[in-house]
């Protein structure tokens, strides 16, 4: 067991929580748990905002490309990028993004084995 004064800046988590409803952007923690150390990190949440190749989830840029697998968890099935923007409803869709941080806010999953999920 570990105390949040034991946590360093290079430790992976997972974080597990819901959203604050009076303060956007607030993610309150009831889970904390440090994990084997990895340059992936993933987000999963609801999306508040979307462009053409670009998501926001709980506050975090993620950033897609040639590179990011699309992928939709029901029925499970590949996408192409135009598809998947297609389906993703800001307030309503949920999505998991496996890539790297680019800097505390910013997720980009057009790395090797990054990844967009529609969890339906």
């Amino acid at each position: 067991m570990f105390a949040l004064s034991n946590i360093n800046m290079s430790d992976s988590l997972l974080i597990v929580g819901f959203l604050e409803t009076s303060t956007p952007n607030v993610v309150v923690a009831t889970l904390v748990e440090r994990l084997n150390a990895s340059s992936m990190a993933i987000v999963q949440g609801p999306v508040s905002a979307k462009t053409s190749s670009v998501l926001t989830i709980l506050g975090i840029t993620v950033t897609t490309g040639g590179s990011t697998e699309f992928r939709r968890s029901n029925p499970p099935a590949i996408l192409l990028a135009a598809p998947f923007f297609a389906a993703v409803t800001p307030g309503a869709t949920i999505v998991k993004a496996r890539g790297v941080f680019t800097a505390p806010t910013a997720l980009n999953v057009n790395v090797t084995d990054g990844e967009a999920e529609i969890e339906e």
